[in-house]
């Protein structure tokens, strides 16, 4: 699709404030408002300091004159724009199903036949779509439902998102169905407030309690959810195996800086005690969230609901307290983390004293960087191709891990 700008044949272009890079909404708004076109935003097929280039697919509607052939209108393009083309490889295999054309019609099929209805009373809302998921909301007379679909490397979330809302109804969406063959799955639209954003202090105890009893009965179940694809990482033997060869590759990569990998070889030797030190504890391995934040729990009638379950394995379970119990010090104070912190330790009194647990608690959270910089580096980015957020999100690891550590300070 080309455009007529000041007499010259250009890409569609515009400026929004930055989102986040899975966001479609505001792409398919402006293609809608400026020229009249129901859009499915593919991916996003480059990333510079200063833009980002989008794939489109054109669903309906327009002015078929704004269609050109390629070959007729390349020479009129600027380079850039030709070298943005040139990316553009929709219909690699090795790309995720939603990634390429036609692949909306097919979903609409699959998502009439998940609500029972037709088109006349279904409206397809996309949301997100990147390489880790798509979602899109399904609204019809009478209710209105949420479809995520997932690549294969995160096949298990449908299946675990079943299995949590058959066990753990009350804390987790309704799934109304699930696909094993797309990885997709419905869920019931979830009203409320993220979590995030509230002040209200009984709302995150009721949220660890959640996890807390979620947790708990997966102790017993575990081959329930491995059976079902769930992922199992216990902390030592991961970084034992994989920790040289994650930083070796992030090293040939140049995702980290030659300075950074000195500082986190240096620093293996201190995750290896504290690997051995966790070697002897008490608490058994059960289903971990992997993202367990306030943006990835919703408040409905003063109840937590959980979701989100892409990144969960089998592995401590205190793993999923170490990003909240610091939002928990942003939002209130350290004083109430550490309140809340006890009150989650609680419910694992079985396995030892509340001190006992948050000694075990304070190994767990300064390891975690580390843990979750291997995983993320050896299990989740050789799935993906494009891999945008891949350096923001192995720094932000890195640094939390060296942030312990005086040698980083000094820098």
């Amino acid at each position: 699709m080309l455009v007529n700008e000041q007499k010259e044949w250009t890409l569609p272009n515009t400026y929004f404030q930055p989102k986040h890079i899975a966001i479609t909404e505001h792409i398919n708004d402006y293609f809608c408002q400026t020229y009249n076109l129901e859009t499915q935003v593919l991916r996003c097929a480059f990333v510079s300091n200063h833009y980002r280039a989008y794939e489109v697919e054109v669903l309906n509607g327009g002015d078929h004159k704004m269609f050109k052939r390629f070959e007729d209108f390349k020479q009129n393009l600027y380079n850039e724009e030709l070298k943005l083309l040139s990316r553009i490889s929709i219909n690699n295999s090795t790309y995720p199903s939603w990634f390429k054309l036609g692949w909306r019609k097919s979903f609409e099929k699959r998502a009439l036949s998940f609500t029972g209805t037709n088109t006349n009373h279904v409206n397809f809302e996309q949301i997100r779509s990147w390489e880790k998921s798509a979602l899109h909301k399904v609204s019809t007379d009478n209710n209105a439902y949420y479809i995520k679909t997932v690549p294969q490397v995160f096949k298990h979330e449908p299946l675990i998102a079943q299995y949590l809302y058959h066990h753990h109804s009350d804390v987790v969406p309704p799934v109304v169905s699930v696909d094993p063959k797309s990885n997709e799955y419905i869920m019931q639209e979830v009203h409320g407030e993220l979590l995030g954003y509230m002040k209200e202090k009984s709302y995150w105890i009721d949220a660890l309690t959640s996890l807390a009893t979620i947790q708990k009965h997966s102790t017993h179940q575990l081959n329930e959810s491995k059976n079902l694809g769930c992922p199992s990482y216990e902390i030592s033997s991961t970084l034992q195996h994989y920790l040289e060869r994650t930083l070796n590759d992030l090293k040939a990569s140049q995702v980290i800086s030659e300075n950074a990998y000195e500082k986190l070889s240096i620093t293996q030797i201190e995750a290896k005690k504290l690997c051995q030190q966790l070697t002897s504890n008490q608490v058994p391995p059960a289903l971990e969230h992997g993202d367990f934040f306030g943006g990835n729990i919703m408040v409905q009638d003063g109840k937590s609901i959980i979701y989100d379950w892409s990144d969960c394995t089998i592995s401590h379970p205190f793993l999923s307290m170490t990003v909240i119990f610091d939002e928990i010090k942003e939002t209130f104070s350290e004083n109430v983390a550490n309140d809340l912190l006890e009150q989650y330790l609680g419910h694992w009194t079985i396995f030892g004293c509340i001190d006992e647990l948050k000694k075990e608690f304070m190994l767990v959270k300064k390891v975690a960087p580390l843990y979750y910089l291997t995983i993320y580096q050896q299990f989740i980015v050789p799935h993906f191709i494009d891999n945008w957020d891949q350096e923001q999100i192995i720094n932000s690891y890195v640094e939390q891990w060296l942030s312990q550590f005086d040698l980083y300070k000094r820098r």
